[in-house]
């Protein structure tokens, strides 16, 4: 219980810091730029989420605005969370969602197929450590929807 006040308490102070993302919702149809790899420069903040990892630093951003917003978890490419896994979250603040880009390799990311292979493989080795990393997104936090939110994943 301990650990989820201290993970609520670090996102709230990473809400409180982190710059909100203006709204700018993509028009219909059209597709983020992000999504084709032409992002600008992140907008949000780290955040340690995962006490028993303290190498583990998501990436929070925050749409501008009052009220509750939606809220959506990020799960990085197969080489780790990267600029364009951040650039998607700012993507999803500027469409009015809180999103938290998950960190699952503790803050390494690979720079060549086999690197982002031993990557894969370890991280596959304990799916408790998977689990708990998807789990402990879901705490409640103030500023968001409801119980239930989407998860986006991006390919491993």
């Amino acid at each position: 219980m301990r650990g989820v006040i201290s993970i609520c308490a670090s996102l709230m102070m990473s809400m409180a810091i982190a710059e909100p993302v203006p709204y700018a919702p993509t028009a219909a149809d059209a597709v983020p730029a992000a999504i084709l790899g032409k992002g600008g420069k992140p907008a949000g903040t780290p955040v340690g989420y995962f006490p028993a990892s303290p190498k583990t630093q998501g990436y929070l951003t925050i749409p501008a605005g009052t009220g509750k917003h939606g809220a959506v978890i990020l799960i990085h490419e197969w080489d780790g969370l990267g600029e364009r896994v951040r650039q998607v979250a700012d993507a999803f603040a500027a469409e009015g969602y809180v999103a938290l880009a998950a960190d699952l390799y503790s803050g390494r990311t690979g720079a060549s197929p086999e690197q982002n292979m031993a990557l894969v493989k370890e991280t596959l080795a304990d799916p408790k450590q998977i689990i708990a990393n998807a789990m402990i997104c879901e705490v409640e936090r103030p500023g968001v929807l409801g119980p239930r939110k989407p998860r986006l994943g991006l390919p491993l």
